[in-house]
């Protein structure tokens, strides 16, 4: 599990976690300091963003119940929580993103949705359309 917070002007990085397990707040099982943390650029090439990479917590846990409390100085710091290492898309999970990756460029970085164009996804999306147009063409004048 790692907190990473949008590689934009003004941007803070003042977060931190608790891991919680089992309802047990008194001993959270691990904290994440963004504070005293040093962040690390990350590019993520699927929407073609840039990331700051905070503190992580990695290993392997045990079966439970577990509660992610994220939290900065005052509660208003732009951040994605990732959970789990392995990305894997299955064919609805691409259409999700067809429509989510416009919204995270305007609401999460502050830029236009069209630059979703420039994206591996943007990029297939506009191939596949293409590819549809020309074949839907090729067959009607056919």
């Amino acid at each position: 599990m790692n907190i990473l917070v949008p590689d934009i002007s003004g941007q803070k990085k003042d977060l931190s976690a608790k891991i919680i397990k089992d309802g047990d707040r008194e001993k959270p099982f691990a904290i994440l300091d963004g504070n005293t943390f040093e962040w690390k650029k990350f590019f993520e090439p699927f929407g073609n963003d840039t990331y700051w990479m905070g503190p992580e917590y990695k290993g392997n846990v045990k079966a439970g119940k577990y509660e992610i409390i994220v939290s900065s100085s005052r509660n208003d710091t732009r951040y994605s929580l990732a959970i789990g290492e392995a990305e894997v898309f299955d064919f609805q999970e691409i259409m999700n993103a067809l429509s989510l990756v416009p919204q995270i460029k305007r609401d999460f970085f502050d830029e236009s949705p069209a630059s979703f164009i420039f994206s591996p996804f943007g990029f297939g999306l506009i191939f596949i359309m293409f590819f549809l147009a020309f074949v839907f063409g090729f067959l009607y004048r056919w």
